[in-house]
């Protein structure tokens, strides 16, 4: 809590009344959320105010950006009383930071507001407060003190304060992030007798059975120390401010907590909770020991989620420190759903690259997944994996985004703050033939027939110099093909990572480079001669040669991938992409998109992929591992912090002699979808071909 140390100062040396010095009347840190002293309302928009966490510093959230309507939304005070005698002062203060542009937020103080009442039909009157500057970018600001903003105006009344943020839907330049934190009124006077006040938080009131919720209590006014005594309404206590508990059953419970001051004066605050009865999730077994299940995941393990300064200085080593002291809750998760889902072969993207083996890929095994994470969960092992350097972070000796400035992030061959991140690692519970893998990281983009290297839009000419084309390398981070035995055949798992079709300009050229990092593949599985790989062998797969396509390929039939980029997989004849893996958890994450349920990110779109090769293997099944939220293996992908903006993606294939599919059309009599599983039906090729076909007519 905020606390006047001058003023403190000064009256322990006897040189200040105390009678004068400030006393908190409201305060409010939204430390477990905002459930609690203050309430949100949305006037309009399809976004809210929400709590978020940055640098360990829980805050009240507001972003419209990419919001289909204007946003008009409130974040409202509980009545804060100044009507008491005495008070010779009053003041507010907090801290607030933002992101991106748009100083879209302004602090209000109503006398008329009550709590059933629309905000906009009380009467407001902003106050003047210091805000950070915006344009600021992702990073966004640090946090800015607010200054203190006199309420004397208001003693003798009571005020209800806001935060209002405005902002147009996508309006350019007015869509800034902006955070909130330590809202404090203080006041001043001679001879105060406030009265006790007391708050009560819950970090959220809607519960899953055996989860953690927390409780925190506030008091002020009276007489330190106070005393909290909690009761969860299922025959469970605790003392202290802050409790957490969990339910073993579900229903409706009132929680209470009864406040006492040092001189007995009490409050008692109760809050109502719901905690769900479980409904579980389930993986599907393999249907057969045989099967193999491949499964690809964007973990999100790289250096940016575990710190957030000294990234260029500490690189890889930060996600060493993590593995190592296997107490990362992320990270566990991350364990914990490949436990679940226990695939024979996982390409791990965005697993920082760890050149000492025994920090890196032998850490993250022994410490997470040769460890049971939950009760539902079995210790996994893999006693073969594949890890390679990655071309991101690699300085590339030239300004490749042209922007004039050498040696950063976006200057190297693949984007990164330091040489590996982002890198992957494949894992297999099966024979990995070392002397057969291939890697392509120093492939040249100038070496791909017909390739799409960029043209400045401005001028005409390349956008690269020619002494750039000439080490250019195609690969954002690798290509990998790693040969695995499975019960004497040989699968090829073709593993990638293409960079993202944004973060550029007009030129496109990460949308160009994703488009031909996914047509290297097109073009390996069809046997293409231009290709070498690292070790100067030339030529791709034979035509009968068993593969799987694996990883966070950035591209989609929506979205903003250069047009046609996925095709060159969906519909090659060497690949068998008619089923596609889905899940309940994408359809309810966007309810009003036919191709929601092959969603494999939270920000709605399919991004990550497992194809198998139409030679040699049947598909048997496969899912998207998305829980929705009424169920219980839901907070292992609440939100990125959780795990991952990623789901796991998986499919189990039958090494076979022949494709085996093709007596398909004769005998497919089911159209339906299988959303526990996928869809290999009509309805989704024509889902397909309609937004292929309309994508192509924006070239």
């Amino acid at each position: 809590m905020k606390l006047r140390n001058l003023t403190l100062g000064l009256a322990a040396m006897g040189m200040f009344s105390t009678s004068l010095l400030a006393q908190p009347i409201f305060f409010e840190d939204f430390t477990i959320g905002l459930d609690g002293q203050f309430t949100t309302y949305s006037s309009a928009s399809d976004k809210n105010w929400f709590n978020d966490t940055f640098n360990g510093t829980s805050s009240a959230a507001m972003n419209g950006y990419g919001g289909n309507e204007d946003s008009n939304d409130w974040l409202l005070s509980p009545q804060i009383d100044l009507s008491t005698t005495g008070i010779n002062t009053a003041t507010l203060s907090f801290v607030s930071r933002v992101r991106f542009d748009g100083t879209n937020i302004s602090v209000k103080v109503s006398t008329d507001y009550q709590a059933d009442m629309k905000p906009e039909d009380a009467n407001w009157t902003e106050l003047s407060a210091t805000l950070p500057q915006d344009g600021q970018g992702s990073g966004g600001s640090d946090f800015v003190a607010s200054g203190d903003i006199d309420l004397a105006a208001y003693i003798g009344q009571t005020v209800t304060l806001a935060f209002h943020y405005q902002t147009s839907a996508d309006a350019d330049s007015d869509n800034g992030a902006w955070y909130i934190d330590d809202v404090l009124v203080d006041v001043t006077g001679d001879n105060l007798a406030l009265p006790m006040v007391a708050a009560m938080t819950a970090a959220k009131t809607e519960l899953k059975l055996a989860a953690d919720a927390e409780f925190k209590a506030t008091a002020y006014s009276g007489t330190e120390p106070y005393t909290y005594e909690w009761d969860f309404g299922d025959g469970a206590t605790a003392t202290g401010e802050t409790a957490t508990h969990q339910y073993n059953q579900g229903g409706d419970f009132n929680v209470s907590v009864v406040i006492t001051d040092a001189d007995s004066q009490q409050i008692t605050l109760t809050k109502e909770v719901f905690v769900e009865a479980p409904n579980p999730y389930i993986v599907k077994a393999k249907q057969a020991d045989e099967h193999l299940r491949v499964a690809a995941f964007n973990a999100s393990m790289e250096a940016e989620n575990y710190a957030a300064t000294d990234i260029e200085l500490n690189g890889a080593q930060i996600l060493a420190d993590e593995l190592a002291a296997g107490d990362n809750q992320q990270i566990k998760n991350i364990a914990q759903i490949i436990q679940l889902v226990r695939p024979d072969v996982v390409l791990i993207n965005e697993f920082d690259y760890i050149a000492d083996e025994n920090s890196g890929v032998d850490m993250f095994i022994s410490q997470y997944l040769n460890v049971a994470q939950s009760d539902n969960a079995q210790s996994i092992d893999y006693p073969y994996y594949f890890v390679a350097p990655s071309n991101t972070g690699i300085d590339s000796g030239f300004d490749l985004n042209n922007d004039g400035n050498l040696a950063t992030a976006d200057d190297a061959f693949g984007y990164g703050r330091f040489e590996g991140q982002y890198g992957m690692v494949l894992l297999s519970r099966y024979p990995i033939v070392q002397d057969k893998v291939r890697t392509f990281q120093k492939f040249l983009w100038k070496d791909m027939p017909n390739n799409l290297m960029p043209v400045d839009p401005a001028t005409g000419e390349d956008w690269y110099s020619q002494d750039e084309t000439n080490v250019f390398r195609l690969s954002s981070k690798s290509h990998w093909d790693v040969p695995v035995e499975v019960n004497g055949e040989l699968v090829h798992i073709l593993a990638s990572h293409p960079t993202p079709p944004v973060f550029d300009g007009d030129e496109d050229r990460n949308g160009r480079r994703n488009h031909d990092e996914i047509r290297f593949w097109a073009d390996y599985v069809q046997g293409a001669d231009y290709i070498y790989d690292d070790m100067g062998q030339t030529g791709g797969l034979t035509g009968d040669a068993r593969f799987v396509i694996a990883g966070d390929l950035n591209a989609s039939v929506e979205g903003d991938a250069y047009p046609g980029t996925i095709d060159q997989l969906l519909l090659n004849d060497a690949v068998y992409a008619e089923f596609a893996p889905a899940s309940n958890g994408g359809t309810a994450n966007d309810s009003t998109n036919p191709l929601a349920p092959y969603h494999t990110a939270s920000w709605k779109m399919r991004a990550d992929y497992v194809l198998p090769s139409r030679a040699g293997l049947q598909v048997q099944q496969g899912s998207v591992f998305w829980p929705t939220e009424d169920q219980d293996l839901y907070p292992l992908i609440e939100d990125r912090a959780a795990s991952s903006d990623h789901r796991l993606v998986w499919v189990d294939v039958a090494v076979v002699n022949d494709a085996g599919y093709e007596d398909e059309e004769e005998n497919d009599d089911d159209d339906d979808f299988e959303i526990d599983g996928g869809a290999a039906n009509n309805l989704f090729w024509l889902l397909l071909i309609v937004v292929a076909a309309f994508r192509r007519l924006q070239q």
